[in-house]
């Protein structure tokens, strides 16, 4: 009997995420990032393999593992479902992207030319943001970012004899 496919716990095999030092050697260029973000689905799994996103999710009502599942309503046309309670959140949530007013593959770019130092006015012409606050207060939320990493690292930077 034919029927509907399961719904998936995870987007992505946990083998293709990403150790930290092959993100930190990972090179891509904005025609590699686009090419990796038109289709939705693959979309959700680049982002997993980079961890921006959690590759899967539990229920915050039951404790239940979710399941992702297509939603027409959802930005990124996912969402998470609890199959015992019927709780929905969001594919962002938790996660880098919580809480943004643009598109996730409109971030990821925006993170790509950010870390390039590419021109503000230059990104928004890119990616067709209208909005110069908008581009100043998601500059500012990636430094924010970066800096409260920074602060979590046990290193030092810089300084006399150190060896």
């Amino acid at each position: 009997m034919a029927g509907r496919l399961a719904a998936l716990i995870c987007i992505t095999n946990n083998n293709n995420i990403l150790p930290n030092n092959l993100l930190e050697a990972l090179d891509c260029t904005p025609k590699s990032i686009y090419n990796s973000i038109k289709d939705r689905m693959v979309r959700l799994q680049w982002l997993v393999e980079r961890r921006l996103v959690r590759n899967s999710n539990v229920c915050t009502d039951c404790l239940c593992a979710m399941c992702l599942v297509r939603r027409a309503e959802s930005p990124d046309g996912f969402s998470w479902k609890c199959r015992d309670c019927n709780t929905r959140t969001s594919t962002c949530t938790g996660s880098f992207f919580a809480n943004c007013s643009v598109s996730m593959e409109k971030i990821a770019m925006m993170i790509y030319y950010w870390v390039h130092e590419v021109k503000t006015r230059h990104v928004m012409l890119f990616e067709e943001i209208g909005n110069w606050d908008t581009m100043v207060n998601y500059n500012n939320f990636f430094l924010l970012k970066c800096h409260n990493w920074l602060l979590s690292q046990q290193m030092q930077l810089g300084g006399f004899d150190v060896n």
